[in-house]
């Protein structure tokens, strides 16, 4: 009786055991490949993570390029503004003098002017007082030739 059960258990726990059997071993060769595939996708993630530490380097070494060409770029705006400045400030002084220069030079033409001016306004008023004193001679001539001519006149009658 032991043996027709051990018999009929074996009959129906065999197949069962021979398929949990087959199924462990085709799971365990999936599980293989999944490992396979997980190693090789870790290996990627590595070789990602890897990169992006390196670009995250990369990136950190231009960022301090940009902050070194950023400060001397500063420092030659600053010197060159400093110099425009100056310079600004030497021309500024060089044109105030100039027109102080060209205002002096001016004023004193304008005054030579002026002068010059005067001395014509005296020049006119003597030629015209010369001309006044020309008419008057004029009148005074022609009023002198009349009372000779009418002295004659007289003369003439008073002898006829």
């Amino acid at each position: 009786m032991k043996k027709a059960i051990v018999s009929a258990m074996q009959e129906y726990l065999l197949p069962e055991l021979t398929a949990i059997k087959s199924n462990q071993e085709r799971m365990s060769s999936e599980l293989r490949s999944v490992n396979v595939r997980l190693d090789a996708v870790n290996q990627r993630l590595d070789d990602v993570n890897q990169h992006l530490i390196d670009q995250s380097r990369r990136i950190d070494e231009t960022n301090n390029r940009i902050d070194e060409v950023r400060a001397e770029l500063s420092a030659r705006i600053d010197e060159v503004r400093a110099e425009l400045s100056a310079r600004i400030d030497e021309v500024r002084a060089e044109l105030s003098a100039r027109i102080d220069e060209v205002r002096a030079e001016l004023g004193a033409r304008i005054d030579r002017l002026d002068s010059r001016i005067d001395q014509n306004n005296a020049s006119l008023n003597r030629l015209y007082e010369v001309n006044v004193r020309k008419d008057q001679h004029e009148a005074v001539v022609l009023r002198i030739n009349t009372m000779e001519k009418e002295i004659s006149e007289l003369k003439h009658r008073m002898a006829a």
